[in-house]
């Protein structure tokens, strides 16, 4: 009796290691959860909204979650403090947060080109006519706000003639225009052809004062980054794929319809941002934080603000990205 039941235990064990043996390829390829956190789905997030719509965070066992916070501030702080796994963010703010001591660092480009530009009425057609007038601007001090005072200055302005309000979300800035509140305001796309066709008037575009400045980034805790540093590489492999697809003219309509999905903004509209992105080809295809773009935002927060930068290495970590 004892000897069949030994047997029995025997083959209970055997079954329960064959059925562990038989799991474990199956737990190996369970995806990665990763929680990202971006201002808002805008055109400036068009490859990420593309890598998930594709399925290629999925083709790196990837499960990612985006959480729009509303502004690059609040990403970054639930980035520092532990909400997110990675945030999408501006390269300003980033390094600002790393020169306030936040243990986080920039692993990939997202849009190296500054794609803002100052939308005004109709009525307003240079800088003089905005002298005793509103302009909406995302925040009283950061790079934006010094180019569009720069440009005033450059064209005979005072900054200190025209009224200066704040909202860091690009939709709350083009309602404030739309209904009369200001009379310029600081637009991201789509925001900025939505309303160029109502009427609105390009005054200026503030990327003609910042050739290597960097606009967006990814950034990630650095001691985070130090146990998932596979899960960083395919997110960053998604992502460059994710750019080459919507470069690639056969993709446009499907790139534009994925917008459409993701913004709720009229295809009309979509199609323009597409051509618009397509010229001017904000994205990098490499994923790369070239040097040069992050030490054109260190001279500007130098100079124009008067804080104290180091050089671009303190702020990057760029072993994560893909081949």
């Amino acid at each position: 009796m004892a000897a069949k039941l030994r047997r029995n235990r025997v083959r209970a064990a055997a079954v329960w290691l064959l059925a562990a043996l038989l799991a474990a390829p199956a737990a190996a390829q369970a995806p990665q959860k990763l929680i990202v956190g971006d201002v808002s789905p805008l055109a400036s997030s068009w490859p990420a909204l593309i890598a998930q719509d594709k399925g290629f965070f999925a083709e790196e066992k990837l499960e990612v979650e985006f959480v729009y916070a509303g502004g690059t501030t609040a990403v970054i702080q639930q980035l520092v403090g532990g909400s997110l796994d990675l945030a999408s963010t501006s390269f300003e703010t980033a390094i600002r947060a790393v020169d306030g001591g936040a243990p986080i660092a920039l692993i990939g480009s997202g849009m190296l080109v500054l794609p803002y530009f100052i939308m005004a009425a109709p009525a307003i057609r240079t800088a003089a006519d905005m002298k005793g007038k509103s302009v909406m601007l995302a925040y009283a001090q950061n790079a934006n706000s010094v180019f569009w005072r720069r440009w005033l200055k450059e064209n005979g302005a005072n900054p200190a003639d025209i009224d200066e309000v704040f909202d860091g979300s690009t939709t709350n800035r083009y309602r404030a225009l739309a209904a009369g509140s200001v009379q310029a305001a600081l637009l991201l796309q789509p925001f900025d052809i939505v309303a160029t066709d109502a009427g609105y008037r390009k005054l200026v575009s503030l990327g003609a004062y910042a050739p290597t400045f960097g606009f967006t980034a990814y950034a990630a805790r650095r001691g985070w980054l130090d146990e998932h540093g596979e899960a960083v590489r395919g997110f960053l492999k998604a992502h460059k794929r994710a750019v080459a697809f919507l470069y690639d003219t056969a993709h446009r309509d499907e790139s534009v319809a994925i917008l459409v999905k993701e913004t709720k903004i009229e295809p009309a509209i979509a199609a323009k941002n597409y051509e618009l992105y397509l010229s001017t080809r904000p994205f990098n295809d490499s994923a790369n934080i070239p040097a040069a773009s992050v030490m054109g935002v260190i001279d500007v927060i130098r100079a124009d603000l008067h804080d104290q930068s180091s050089g671009a290495d303190k702020y990057v970590a760029l072993k994560y990205l893909p081949d």
